[in-house]
């Protein structure tokens, strides 16, 4: 009976067994299926495995090429783009557009690397280099020196008169005789430009009246042409008047009137041979002598064997106290400067009426004679002046004995003096 009972239970328990192993089956099958197929894992393994590879190479090429664009950036100011000028006028504009005060010119026959300079105009082989400072200016100097380059510095040009405006003349827009004039600018020209700005306007006066003595003795037939090189101050960059002789070298003058002034240097060489160069190429250039009483040799452009040179006379016919003289001295006229006598004697030119224009000056004949009666004998002194010229001041030239005279010639401004002493 039990064992019936056992049996029974045996079956029973089975059965159920069966029954529920059959119930959970269709779960145990999903799961199984779910974890067979699972490849998120090996997908998500795959692309963490991808990702360092893809992203090591950008992370290091941007590491890379920092440094390269940190380098780039530091060397933009040594080394500015050349900017090269299509036309003269181009030139004169970007020249004209140049704020920084400090210019040096160098004359070079391949593309030069300007060391710290702010920016560069290039025009026909010649670079207007710029700098913000003084101290790269002077670096940039020396640098042109070491290398053995012509160049020219901005020194100081100004003008041979004074401020000051005249009554203006009347302006022929058909005259034919065409006068370039490098001053302050003019307010009475047929066409005007600058190379200091763009505002060619004369707010010194100089220029203006420069153009007005020149329409005034010229009569009719001039078209003046003004070029602003010079400040309101009346005083100049050397580099600014290369840079306008540039220019009106482009544009068919006849005439150029230089009517300034400084004192002569190996600096300023290259200004030089470029104005012998204007002369060379047909163009009439016209110099003031200048105003310092001193040998024109001594200051360009008068001293520039290419050039007509003008000083100036008083009303009387003496040379004006404060004109320069000299052999390089061509002509002189009665004037109130050298920049006047200048300007005067370019309208003669054109009009072919020279009257009043001379070749020399007068020198006054002073003749001291002074007798004295002593236990030695007598004294007898002589001054005679004779026609030469220093600019040194007073100074003994001379001195020689014959017999019972003695003779001594010495210099004082202008002039050589000789005086013979004779006693016994």
């Amino acid at each position: 009976m039990h064992n019936k009972k056992i049996s029974k239970s045996l079956v029973s328990g089975a059965i159920a067994a069966a029954i529920a192993f059959q119930t959970l089956s269709p779960a145990i099958s999903v799961l199984a299926d779910e974890t067979s197929d699972q490849p998120v894992p090996e997908e998500t393994t795959e692309v963490a495995e991808e990702m360092p590879e893809e992203t090591a190479p950008a992370e290091d090429t941007e590491l890379e090429q920092i440094p390269e664009e940190t380098d780039s950036e530091e060397d933009t100011p040594d080394t500015p783009p050349v900017y090269v000028a299509q036309d003269a006028e181009d030139y004169i504009d970007k020249v004209a557009a140049l704020t920084c005060p400090d210019t040096l010119i160098v004359a070079a026959a391949e593309e030069l690397t300007a060391a710290n300079a702010e920016s560069v105009v290039e025009y026909n082989g010649t670079y207007v280099l710029s700098y913000g400072s003084i101290e790269a200016y002077n670096e940039a100097v020396t640098e042109a020196e070491n290398q053995g380059l012509s160049y020219l510095t901005s020194d100081q040009i100004t003008i041979c008169g004074t401020p000051g405006f005249t009554a203006n003349e009347p302006i022929n827009p058909d005259g034919t005789v065409k006068v370039a004039v490098i001053d302050t600018g003019s307010n009475n020209a047929n066409d005007a430009v600058s190379v200091i700005g763009d505002d060619p306007s004369d707010y010194n006066g100089h220029g203006t009246a420069m153009c007005n003595y020149i329409l005034e003795n010229a009569g009719a037939d001039v078209y003046i042409l003004s070029v602003k090189a010079i400040s309101d101050s009346g005083t100049g960059s050397a580099t600014d008047v290369y840079a306008a002789i540039q220019y009106v070298m482009e544009q068919d003058v006849d005439i150029l009137l230089l009517p300034l002034s400084m004192k002569a240097s190996p600096n300023n060489d290259l200004l030089s041979d470029l104005i012998g160069t204007a002369a060379a190429s047909g163009i009439t250039v016209i110099a003031s002598a200048g105003n310092n009483n001193a040998d024109a040799g001594n200051y360009i452009p008068a001293n520039n064997p290419g050039v007509i040179t003008v000083g100036a006379l008083d009303e009387d016919g003496y040379k004006l106290d404060i004109s320069n003289y000299g052999d390089c001295v061509d002509y002189y006229i009665r004037a109130g400067s050298t920049s006047e006598a200048a300007a005067i004697y370019t309208g003669k030119l054109i009009s072919g009426v020279l009257e009043g224009v001379e070749t020399s000056y007068k020198i006054p004949e002073d003749t001291i004679n002074d007798t004295s009666v002593s236990e030695e004998g007598s004294l007898s002194i002589e001054i005679t002046p004779i026609t030469s010229y220093d600019d040194n001041g007073f100074a003994i030239t001379g001195t020689s004995v014959s017999g019972n005279h003695v003779r001594v010639t010495w210099s004082f401004g202008t002039h050589y003096w000789s005086s013979t002493t004779r006693s016994g």
